[in-house]
């Protein structure tokens, strides 16, 4: 255990670039990782609560640091926001609770939908049919959810209204998972940030939030700061998600902020949708290749403004300089699959 920690210590302060003297980051979010085995560890206690989940496999718990720490990035992430803000630990816990429960009930909600099978926990209760997995571990879940939601409110009725904007939020992203598929044109860039890419890029990430920005009324104004970083960073990932996903949703008439920029910016030519449709059916299609110019614009464009939501976390307290965020976010690149991307980046 020493030595994985030791290698995760030097894996982040080789990602960030610190100096001796600037280790702030690398301690909190490596304490972060720590609090997130505690986390995974009472989300599993609760679930086996119910006897059909007392057998359920958490594949991430035996990878070493390194490997866990990318897994599960954006919930250690999370949690090191909580902890900078000054959120006591015990509360800390059962808000990663709470955020696991949410995960698993996203991931299985998007199992369902992609006909997939992944995520951080698994039931093991011999259902040969994976719809019906997906839907008892979501319940499950919830079931979690509900219980430390209750836990950690002040009164019933902070519960309760906390159980309503989660579901209201997930309901919000569904729709522009909806207002995604396109019926007439393509919309230009910008109502793609507005009306997709707000709910299931940065609304997504929010949800996150909701529990303690509801719960911890001594922490409004760092928690508010946070809100409108993390929307921004949420909507810079949408952002790139469509970059590797163009072709994909050329082909099923959704909108693309890709395919929007090249058609409406024309950096790379006139293009109209049926062009790109055509293109991205095509088994040999590159759009870093055959549109680079536009690729580039869309990745400058989504940095910018992931850096601008750093910034944000910046003044509620987190503490990352631009420079760390510039590096945290080659990370997220590479976990992303975007390794090409970031290097048509001025970033790079």
């Amino acid at each position: 255990m020493k030595t994985n920690k030791l290698e995760l210590l030097k894996k982040l302060s080789s990602l960030l670039k610190m100096s001796l003297n600037q280790p702030g980051l690398v301690i909190l979010l490596s304490s972060a990782q720590k609090k997130h085995r505690l986390v995974e560890e009472r989300f599993a206690e609760m679930l086996s609560e119910c006897e059909c989940a007392k057998n359920s496999v958490f594949p991430f718990k035996e990878l070493n640091a390194v490997k866990y720490f990318e897994k599960n990035f954006f919930s250690i992430l999370f949690l090191s926001i909580f902890k900078a803000v000054g959120i006591p630990e015990e509360r800390i816990l059962k808000y990663g609770v709470i955020l696991h429960a949410l995960r698993t009930i996203i991931t299985c909600t998007d199992n369902i939908l992609d006909n997939e099978n992944k995520g951080p926990v698994f039931l093991a209760v011999g259902i040969d049919n994976a719809v019906l997995n997906n839907t008892m571990l979501s319940l499950l879940a919830y079931k979690v959810m509900g219980q430390t939601i209750r836990e950690v409110s002040h009164d019933a009725e902070t519960a309760a209204r906390i159980e309503a904007k989660i579901l209201d939020s997930i309901c919000s992203i569904g729709k522009g998972e909806n207002v995604a598929k396109i019926y007439d044109i393509m919309p230009v860039p910008r109502k793609i940030t507005e009306d997709v890419h707000m709910k299931i890029g940065g609304e997504l990430l929010r949800l996150a939030l909701i529990a303690p920005m509801e719960n911890e009324r001594g922490f409004v104004g760092e928690l508010q700061n946070i809100e409108a970083g993390v929307l921004g960073i949420g909507v810079a990932l949408q952002m790139l998600d469509d970059v590797t996903d163009a072709a994909e949703d050329l082909s099923h008439i959704k909108s693309n902020y890709l395919a929007s920029w090249i058609m409406y910016q024309e950096e790379d030519g006139i293009f109209s949708f049926d062009d790109l449709k055509e293109y991205a059916d095509k088994n040999d299609q590159n759009f870093c290749t055959d549109f680079k110019r536009s690729v580039a614009s869309v990745v400058n464009s989504a940095i910018e403004k992931a850096l601008d939501g750093f910034d944000m976390l910046c003044c509620g307290g987190f503490p990352i300089t631009r420079i760390q965020a510039v590096r945290i976010l080659n990370l997220m690149f590479g976990l992303r699959g975007l390794t090409q991307e970031w290097k048509m980046s001025r970033y790079a």
